[in-house]
């Protein structure tokens, strides 16, 4: 973990991890792999919410588990990160990677769940506000975006700003390649589930 008071210059936290080890759910699932990655925190329903990934690099064996605390300042006595455990799993058996979370709260104070890179695309969950898990009311796995990172952030009370970026050479193959061009853009809509305006930032 990392801390910042001004966005720009940050420093190791403390205590520097949120867990001393993997959780056992996670190693069960994707064996052999002592990596988290992509965490995504927010912060509703009273607590943080911190979203995190394991996978196996290169393929779409992954999932997305889900760690709360009631405070993010470790010098508080009642600070405690509890893993909350699966949120989302691909097996390696669908179209899509459950890696890459990012968590977005709508005008009408709705949380979705984004995620994914590659093979079909960036998907979205409806997530239980109460639970900060998939919603058991809306079961639907939203196609949101072609291949690529994502992140969205709120920017007022109407729209919405998307950070998009993704590799051209790794839409055809989900394999990593060594060559490939980046491509950065930024994307306004007035839904988080549709396109405005797109700006490009630039391509490497």
């Amino acid at each position: 973990m990392r801390k910042s008071v001004d966005l720009i210059n940050w420093e190791i936290g403390f205590p520097p991890s949120v867990f001393g080890q993997q959780p056992a759910w996670a190693r069960e699932k994707i064996p052999n792999q002592n990596d988290i990655w992509a965490s995504d925190i927010s912060y509703f329903n009273d607590r943080y919410h911190l979203y995190y990934a394991v996978s196996i690099f290169g393929s779409n064996k992954s999932v997305i588990g889900l760690a709360t605390n009631t405070t993010a300042n470790p010098k508080e006595d009642s600070y405690k990160w509890v893993d909350e455990g699966l949120v989302v799993e691909s097996t390696g058996a669908e179209d899509y990677n459950c890696i890459d979370p990012n968590l977005i709260i709508d005008a009408d104070g709705v949380p979705w769940l984004a995620f994914g890179s590659f093979w079909s695309g960036i998907k979205m969950r409806r997530l239980d506000y109460a639970t900060g898990k998939p919603s058991e009311e809306d079961t639907t796995c939203t196609h949101w975006r072609g291949p690529g990172h994502n992140a969205i952030l709120r920017d007022g009370d109407v729209d919405y700003i998307i950070y998009h970026a993704y590799d051209t050479e790794r839409q055809a193959a989900p394999a990593p390649r060594i060559a490939s061009t980046s491509i950065r853009s930024i994307v306004s809509a007035i839904s988080i589930f549709g396109w405005l305006r797109v700006s490009l930032i630039s391509i490497k």
